[in-house]
């Protein structure tokens, strides 16, 4: 069905046989009336503003102009652009275009889609600040390199990792055929921020260990953890020492040999999505618009003694976190 602008203009008329200039010129906005031969006149002036003017051909009731007819599918075509975003983004999304695949050249994709070169450039600049593509000078652009991990988040899950002296992510990278590192940066004792303090139950600013890593996948930056432990379970033990610990910090604190000899038994985890600082998305390497997952994890005791408090912030292009949960 098709819309004709000057039913705006009909709508008035139905109502009032001589409307004012203003209503002339809103409900005809964007049209012009054909005057005399020769002239095109815009509708509002011709009138002059005055009601009840006699319009050509003698009749009294005024009449809307001649407008150009626009379909429903005119208005909502997409811009040229628009459609290049459009279909790669959803190739891409759907596995049907693979990571490091490269896209068609400018000259390609112009002539596919019967546009410009600048047009194509635009569909790619818009793919590329959607974190979809990069692009290599004199190389072209190509599909974003997008390693991915899935994270299955369960005590059980991390008992059996444990088992086998793997941290959980290391243990299930490793099964999807990727090669994980955890990169410690600093270990230091600092003074608990408000958001640590409330949840080790300390006072702000009473003293912690830190130990922050860097998480990769092949090579590539995925997250940043941030790990608190109370200074007085952890001073003196190798969760204050900056090196690698087998099996992950829980392991020190399990250990009934060790000098802390604690049981680990339950967290609770604080999930939001937001965008990042300038910081974090310089250290993942995030393109511009990619939120991230900031894991607030408390981790607590058989006595239910907040042990551990985890602040990680993970790319969202690069995660798939799963909960299991028993309903017993």
């Amino acid at each position: 069905m098709t819309i004709q602008v000057a039913e705006r203009a009909y709508a008035t008329w139905q109502y009032k046989s001589t409307p004012t200039a203003v209503e002339v010129r809103r409900a005809t906005r964007g049209c012009r009336h054909p005057g005399r031969a020769g002239e095109s006149t815009v509708v509002g002036q011709q009138h002059g503003g005055k009601r009840g003017k006699p319009v050509p051909g003698g009749s009294t009731g005024w009449q809307p102009p001649a407008c150009s007819i626009k379909s429903v599918s005119q208005v909502n075509r997409p811009f040229p652009y628009q459609r290049i975003v459009d279909a790669f983004r959803a190739e891409i999304l759907t596995g049907r275009r693979a990571p490091g695949e490269r896209l068609p050249s400018e000259h390609e994709l112009a002539q596919e889609y019967g546009t410009s070169r600048p047009t194509v450039r635009r569909a790619i600049a818009l793919l590329k600040a959607e974190g979809l593509v990069v692009t290599e000078q004199g190389r072209g652009a190509f599909v974003r390199p997008r390693p991915h991990v899935r994270l299955l988040l369960s005590g059980v899950n991390y008992r059996r990792h444990r088992t086998a002296g793997l941290t959980g992510f290391n243990a299930q990278a490793l099964e999807q055929g990727q090669n994980p590192e955890q990169r410690l940066t600093e270990v230091a004792t600092v003074g608990a921020p408000g958001h640590v303090a409330i949840r080790l139950d300390l006072d702000e600013g009473a003293p912690v260990v830190v130990r922050r890593r860097l998480f990769l996948i092949d090579g590539q930056p995925v997250a940043l953890c941030d790990s608190h432990y109370p200074a007085a379970l952890a001073e003196g033990t190798a969760i204050a020492e900056h090196r690698r610990i087998k099996g992950g910090v829980h392991a020190v604190i399990e250990d009934p040999l060790g000098p802390i000899r604690r049981r680990v038994a339950r967290s609770v985890d604080d999930l939001v999505a937001r965008m990042p600082t300038r910081e974090e998305a310089e250290a993942l390497k995030l393109a511009p618009g990619v939120p991230v997952i900031r894991l607030l994890r408390t981790v607590y005791g058989a006595e239910d003694c907040p042990l551990e408090v985890q602040d990680t912030v993970a790319a969202a292009d690069r995660h798939e976190l799963r909960y299991e949960v028993s309903m017993t």
